[in-house]
């Protein structure tokens, strides 16, 4: 009777099978912890840049709070005042490229000062009827990426992009001051 002489062990083929699902494994977690790398860096990118939705919505909101406006010439462009508004004297003024809301109590001392808006481009704001302002906007920001794979860096595309926002308010007093 003959024996065998079988070793214990894996075949090639075991050997080869095991290689290729571990290569995937891997590859697919790769995959996952680059996605995960850019998510983190795209919320980085956006806590970077105040939103311009959220921007728009307080200049809108101060413009409605106050009894008045005018818009004089600055240094950079226009600046807007905002008369009567319950936290002082509000202005809006571009300076670099900052959009600047500065607040000045009644005797004209500074009560707060914070950009509102970093990377803008382009500020104007002019009254275009009787207690209506139109306000154009634009400032860079950082771009988002639109696809959920990454991209190699030559293929990713610009790194900001512009936006620009336009819109007409009107004071609660309509231009009518305080008296309204």
């Amino acid at each position: 009777m003959e024996t065998m002489n079988r070793q214990a062990g894996f075949t090639l083929v075991e050997l080869l099978i095991s290689l290729l699902l571990m290569s995937l494994a891997l590859a697919l977690a790769a995959q996952v912890m680059v996605e995960g790398a850019q998510m983190l860096t795209d919320a980085a990118a956006e806590q970077a840049d105040a939103p311009m939705p959220l921007v728009a919505a307080r200049l809108r909101g101060d413009i409605r709070a106050a009894a008045g406006f005018d818009v004089v010439e600055g240094l950079e462009g226009p600046a807007l005042l905002l008369e009567g508004h319950p936290a002082g004297l509000v202005v809006y003024q571009k300076i670099g490229d900052e959009l600047r809301r500065t607040v000045l109590d009644e005797t004209g001392k500074v009560r707060g000062e914070a950009p509102a808006l970093r990377g803008v481009t382009s500020w104007s704001c002019a009254p275009i009827a009787p207690g209506l302002v139109a306000v154009n906007l634009s400032h860079r920001r950082s771009a988002i990426r639109r696809g959920l794979l990454p991209a190699l860096p030559g293929n990713r595309g610009p790194r900001s992009e512009e936006r620009s926002e336009s819109f007409l308010v009107a004071p609660r007093g309509a231009g009518l001051g305080s008296a309204w």
